[in-house]
């Protein structure tokens, strides 16, 4: 995905349907002034009062409908990157209230998951070191311990694993969500029998 900073314009919406609104709004706002104007010449208080009600509350639309074209301007709230959005396919199709246009993902830290084979998950815990190696990097070696283990098992390709998280500092901006390698975990001591048959090397991703 691209890599954006704060503040970046992601995409623009359409706001045909607001301003033609506004535009209404101002010629009945223009209309309401020229109705103040002449009651006030005619010295008629109480249809002046009604005008200035009408101008009034016409300008409360009017800056409703300013901010909701302000709010067109789609803008990433973060540096990271962009992970999930395709506003080409999106294009020209009605948005529904509250659908996610683009993901992004910080990229000051990552998250790894780790999936850990149900066999191997109960010798898994918290706190525990993990050696984290890239395919990207060339095996390049990062560090982190086991911060979550999620307790619910999923499938992934054709396996039974369970999910261990690992967040790791990326001040350099070198792991990007989608990596993929090998992490190996520092269990407690075990004995031999242990070691020899059961696996050290976890399958892992990157996620932002």
């Amino acid at each position: 995905g691209d890599e954006v900073r704060q503040g970046d314009l992601l995409a623009e919406l359409d706001g045909r349907t607001i301003r033609l609104e506004m535009a209404t709004l101002a010629a009945e706002r223009a209309q309401a002034v020229k109705q103040r104007d002449a009651k006030y010449a005619e010295q008629d208080v109480a249809g002046m009062q009604l005008a200035a009600l009408e101008i009034e509350r016409l300008d409360v639309k009017l800056r409703l409908l300013e901010r909701q074209v302000a709010q067109l301007a789609v803008r990433s709230p973060i540096d990271g990157v962009v992970i999930a959005g395709d506003l080409q396919r999106a294009e020209g199709v009605p948005l529904q209230l509250g659908q996610t246009l683009f993901e992004i993902a910080p990229l000051d830290q990552v998250a790894i998951e780790v999936a850990v084979s149900d066999d191997d998950v109960m010798h898994a815990r918290v706190g525990q070191p993990v050696d984290i190696f890239l395919d990207a990097l060339s095996g390049d070696r990062r560090q982190g311990r086991i911060e979550r283990i999620y307790p619910r098992s999923e499938v992934r390709d054709g396996q039974n694993v369970f999910v261990a998280e690992v967040t790791l500092d990326n001040p350099h901006k070198q792991l990007r969500p989608g990596m993929s390698g090998l992490a190996r975990i520092t269990a407690d001591p075990h004995p031999l029998a242990w070691n020899l048959f059961h696996r050290a090397w976890q399958w892992l991703r990157t996620w932002g």
